[in-house]
């Protein structure tokens, strides 16, 4: 996944114990962007009785984070948590290293839960 001309979407799926059941490359891209469908992932994840993912992909230049990185993120946390399927990391993979939301950006991670988590049990309050 490092040394690729385009970018490549991969998931990590495992059991209970963390053991990984499969990794598979999802989605590939174009040079500098790659479109995520949250449907697909979850459906994978069902599909190998997973209880959580590590999600990934690669940037062929640096491993900082996009906009847009933060944006797949979320959306791939709401998705797992309508699922009851634990959302454990995203990793960029760049020439110079990798980047986890989990060591670096722990809050975006957990700020989402909460949010989405008080979205169901309160809804939206437009009732």
């Amino acid at each position: 996944m490092k040394n690729n001309d385009v970018e490549q979407f991969a998931v990590i799926f495992m059991d209970l114990q963390n053991r990984i059941l499969k990794i598979e490359t999802l989605f590939t891209g174009t040079l500098g962007s790659c479109n995520v469908y949250t449907r697909e992932i979850i459906k994978k994840a069902l599909d190998f009785k997973a209880s959580s993912i590590v999600i990934s992909h690669n940037h062929s230049c640096g491993c900082k984070p996009s906009k847009e990185d933060d944006n797949v993120t979320r959306k791939v946390i709401a998705a797992c948590l309508t699922v009851d399927l634990n959302f454990l990391d995203h990793i960029i993979i760049g020439d110079n290293g990798f980047y986890s939301y989990l060591e670096k950006n722990h809050d975006l991670i957990e700020f989402t839960k909460t949010q989405i988590q008080s979205f169901f049990k309160y809804g939206t309050g437009l009732d």
